[in-house]
């Protein structure tokens, strides 16, 4: 069973908690955050072993925020998520080092596939 800290940036509170108790029926460890800026503070942390990160949000940009856990010490691999299934963002996120991005609403069978790939790979 998997035990890794999966960190969830959105400002969708709703959103997170499914996501949240989904991740935790599945064996992994989730760590929420309902702000870029929450979402920031927790990767400084360092704790997660992947972030699942909302595009847009009114505080602090996904993108943004990508951008800055790549400077950090332990920067963990980013899945960013979004309802803009708009090339540009899709290609903004990967240009900033996401390893995946998917549009919302993802089917929880497939992101459980990407977790998986990602942590495998990151691993």
């Amino acid at each position: 069973m998997a035990s890794q800290t999966v960190l969830i940036v959105d400002d969708d509170r709703s959103f997170v908690e499914a996501l949240a108790a989904f991740l935790r029926e599945n064996g992994y460890r989730p760590l929420p955050a309902f702000s870029g800026r929450a979402g920031r503070d927790l990767l400084k942390e360092g704790e997660a072993d992947l972030a699942i990160i909302d595009v847009h949000m009114p505080d602090l940009d996904g993108v943004n925020l990508l951008a800055e856990s790549g400077r950090l010490v332990k920067s963990p691999p980013v899945i960013m998520i979004s309802s803009d299934d708009s090339v540009e963002t899709a290609e903004r996120c990967r240009a900033h080092g996401a390893s995946r991005f998917m549009v919302k609403p993802v089917p929880p069978d497939e992101l459980l596939a990407a977790i998986t790939q990602v942590l495998d790979k990151h691993t």
